[in-house]
């Protein structure tokens, strides 16, 4: 399994909306409202790090109101 994060800035006043469309999407397991330079965290699970960037390109960026994302995605864990 992969986890992505994504760092959201959304339209003023938008955030419980964006966020509830974002917690719709299968593949987001947790997304908290933050106060400072961004405005939701998400936390994504996928089985492939390709997967992973599908979903965060198609659908995550397809939202309405969303301004800007900053995709984090782990790398391989070291065994």
């Amino acid at each position: 399994m992969r986890t992505g994060y994504v760092l959201i800035t959304c339209e003023s006043g938008s955030e419980k909306a964006v966020m509830k469309k974002l917690l719709s999407i299968k593949q987001v397991t947790d997304a908290n409202l933050l106060s400072g330079m961004y405005d939701i965290i998400v936390k994504l699970e996928s089985l492939t790090p390709e997967m992973l960037r599908e979903l965060i390109i198609w659908k995550s960026r397809k939202i309405d109101k969303i301004r800007s994302i900053v995709i984090l995605m782990g790398k391989k864990p070291i065994n």
